[in-house]
C-alpha cells in the first residue's frame, strides 16, 4: 500500500477545496477514519460546540445492502480524541470544513 505524503495529501486537499464532498474527504485523509465509519456518520455524531466527531457505527455492504453497526471498538464512547496527541485540532478543523459546506 502507498500513503500519500503530507504535500500529496496537501495538494489533493487543494484540488478538491470546491467539491462538494470536501469534508468527507477532509475527515478521510485527517482522521484516519475507515471508509465505513464516514459513510455511517450522522448528524447527531458531530458536536459542533465542543468541536467533536464521535465514531459510533461503521457502514458496510453486506450482499448488496448497505448495513450499519457499531464499530468493533472495546467501547462505543471512542472518539477521536484517541488520536489528538497526533494531530492536534483535527476534529476542530473537520468540524470546521463541515460548517462550511452549508448545512
Amino acid at each position: 500500500m502507498k500513503v500519500w505524503t503530507k504535500e500529496e495529501a496537501a495538494s489533493f486537499l487543494k484540488t478538491v477545496a470546491n467539491h462538494k464532498y470536501y469534508a468527507f474527504f477532509y475527515l478521510g485523509l485527517k482522521t484516519g477514519a475507515r471508509l465505513g465509519e464516514l459513510l455511517a456518520l450522522r448528524w447527531e455524531d458531530i458536536d459542533f460546540e465542543h468541536s467533536l466527531i464521535r465514531i459510533k457505527h461503521t457502514a458496510a455492504n453486506i450482499s448488496r445492502k448497505i448495513v450499519s453497526e457499531r464499530p468493533g471498538y472495546s467501547s462505543a464512547q471512542i472518539t477521536l480524541n484517541r488520536y489528538s496527541h497526533i494531530l492536534p485540532n483535527t476534529q476542530s478543523e473537520a468540524v470546521k470544513a463541515i460548517k462550511n459546506i452549508g448545512f
